[in-house]
């Protein structure tokens, strides 16, 4: 594994993204399993990460007139 950056904020993560090309995950199960198939096939590609799980605030859905925004820490069960 790469490089692994878990910024507090989203400016702080913004900050990390404008210098680095970062796979964006918030827990890793999508992630670790295509990396072990990426693995297993002989495609593995060693990438940085960049876990947004401890930023406050992207768990929120807010409804308008002519929007629906669904942030990307969002569950199911919400």
């Amino acid at each position: 594994m790469g490089a692994y950056f878990q910024p507090g904020s989203l400016n702080e993560a913004v900050d990390v993204m404008s210098t680095h090309a970062l796979t964006v995950f918030a827990g890793g199960t999508d992630i670790f399993p295509s990396q072990t198939n990426a693995l297993a096939r002989g495609e593995y590609e060693e990438s940085d990460f960049i876990d947004i799980s401890r930023i406050a605030g992207l768990d929120k859905i807010s409804i308008s007139a002519d929007a629906v925004e669904i942030g990307p820490l969002v569950t199911w069960t919400q």
